[in-house]
């Protein structure tokens, strides 16, 4: 529904589009966990989600919690066609930066690089860690200074931002041989990295996503059939590499009920959905974490979000073990249906709102990352929280792209493209 309503706007297929990416991440929270199960015949196995072999969840209960994540994404994308109403599309394709500007971006990859290869000669800590080995990594990590983590949390953050500028300007290359050769070169080597370390896969797919989204907006549309099945391509080879980090029990349909990213969600929400009542109450400063900006050094209180409340609930605080909370559970600690419908709600017509004012800024390679950062990112409003983006704007897209229009702005005259409809 969303997607034909926002195609016969865009007259074009909804590729770069942040409402259709969220409302798409939305369902498949909803519909691989439990699919996955049924297929498997209801059979756990040893690799299922932990909390769900401990709650034993029937079919009935398996479907209250899948139509939660579907309604969630049936509010978003309603209010979302709403606030599209009367709105036609502009698009256009980027304009080059200017030299300065794209060589501040190079040193900006470079610094970055170097911080991270410092920081594992001093410490050992890589964001490349092998999986298996990851939660002992993660303990050792918090015994190091917290200044130290925080900045190396944004970096981690700041890198995707700053990679998808430069490939913004391998794109607009492309024509010459020798920067093709160096854009196939780069993204083999992304792809290839996550399944030689047996590494963590989310950065990966985010920037191959995000590299999608920059060659629809700045060399050409893409077909509606190719895109889908580059889409089931990459969902497919995310999945078998997470299956490839572990060992499987059994046999056959095993890998189906295996834990992966989505069902480590859905159990996160089938868990607070079981618990009902019994659940203590979560902290202030735990449900207002996102909107909380000033760092843990200011603060008079320790600093706690969603999911450090919920790892202290089920006793796997300070083990090593990260689970994110997502947007069901957090509702249904709050007031429930009410809540999770209202979320959806606001959070759609906010991203139309976006949507609509972004559309008018793609001549600017540097509102072109911003908008293809928030399409990527978007099923954090999904896996996280409403306002899982908010703190990650401020601390790691923002200074990354507004010290690139501050250079920008004394930069040489920048050469524009033919604004053709890109999106």
């Amino acid at each position: 529904m969303v997607r034909r309503g926002v195609a016969a706007q865009e007259r074009a297929f909804p590729v770069a589009n942040v409402g259709v990416l969220a409302m798409a991440a939305a369902m498949a929270y909803a519909v691989l966990p439990p699919l996955g199960l049924v297929l498997a015949g209801l059979q756990l196995s040893e690799t299922t989600d932990s909390r769900l072999l401990g709650l034993r969840l029937g079919g009935r209960e398996l479907a209250a919690v899948a139509w939660m994540f579907t309604a969630y994404a049936i509010a978003m994308g309603g209010a979302f066609l709403l606030g599209l109403r009367g709105w036609q599309a502009q698009g256009g394709r980027p304009g080059l930066l200017g030299p300065r500007t794209e060589a501040t971006a190079l040193a900006m990859l470079g610094a970055i690089t170097a911080f991270f290869a410092a920081l594992y000669l001093t410490t050992g800590y890589t964001p490349l860690a092998r999986y298996e080995g990851i939660g002992e990594m993660a303990v050792e990590w918090l015994e190091t200074p917290l200044l130290l983590r925080q900045v190396s949390n944004h970096l981690h953050g700041m890198v995707l931002v700053v990679k998808l500028v430069v490939m913004g300007m391998l794109l607009q290359r492309h024509a010459e041989p020798r920067w093709r050769l160096v854009l196939v070169a780069w993204l083999v080597l992304e792809a290839l990295l996550p399944f030689v370390l047996a590494s963590s896969r989310a950065p990966t797919v985010l920037f191959l996503m995000g590299t999608v989204l920059l060659f629809h907006m700045i060399v050409r549309p893409l077909p509606a059939a190719g895109v889908l099945v580059a889409g089931l391509a990459l969902l497919v080879g995310f999945l078998v590499q997470g299956a490839m980090r572990v060992t499987w029990g059994g046999s056959g349909l095993g890998i189906l009920s295996s834990a992966n990213e989505f069902q480590s969600i859905f159990a996160t929400a089938a868990d607070v959905f079981a618990r009902g009542s019994d659940l203590p109450p979560m902290p202030w400063s735990a449900r207002v974490s996102e909107v909380l900006l000033v760092p843990q050094q200011l603060l008079p209180i320790p600093k706690m979000d969603k999911s450090d409340w919920y790892l202290d609930l089920i006793g796997a605080a300070g083990t090593g073990v990260g689970l994110a909370f997502g947007v069901v559970a957090e509702s249904l600690v709050g007031y429930g249906w009410t809540e999770l419908l209202l979320r959806g709600v606001v959070v759609g017509y906010v991203l139309s709102r976006i949507h609509r004012f972004a559309d008018a800024k793609t001549a600017s390679l540097l509102w072109a990352v911003l908008y293809v950062w928030l399409c990527i990112q978007s099923y954090q409003l999904v896996r996280v929280s409403t306002l899982a983006l908010v703190p990650m704007l401020m601390y790691q897209v923002l200074p990354v792209l507004g010290l690139l229009a501050a250079v920008q702005r004394w930069d040489a005259p920048v050469r524009r493209v033919e604004v053709v409809p890109a999106c």
